[in-house]
């Protein structure tokens, strides 16, 4: 979250409070090119495209208890899933 938050070269990648000034909005959005996520396989729900202008919209704050955990980390398995 913390790495995500500080972003990279071409800047912020999220704006809290601001979705359209935030890059992976533009980007999920199909305002921005590349239209993520790519390729007809990675499909998002329109629930999580709606769930992640909220959550930027509102601040986009971490509600976790580690900041500095890879993201990769906190999705869940296939096993996990099914469970």
């Amino acid at each position: 979250f913390e790495r995500l938050m500080a972003g990279g070269e071409s800047g912020k990648v999220i704006v809290p409070g601001k979705p359209d000034e935030s890059r992976l909005w533009r980007l999920v959005n199909a305002d921005d090119t590349p239209v993520m996520p790519q390729g007809n396989m990675a499909r998002i729900t329109r629930k999580w495209h709606g769930d992640l202008r909220t959550w930027i919209t509102e601040g986009a704050k971490f509600d976790g208890s580690d900041a500095k955990r890879p993201l990769a980390e906190l999705i869940p398995t296939p096993e996990q899933i099914q469970a």
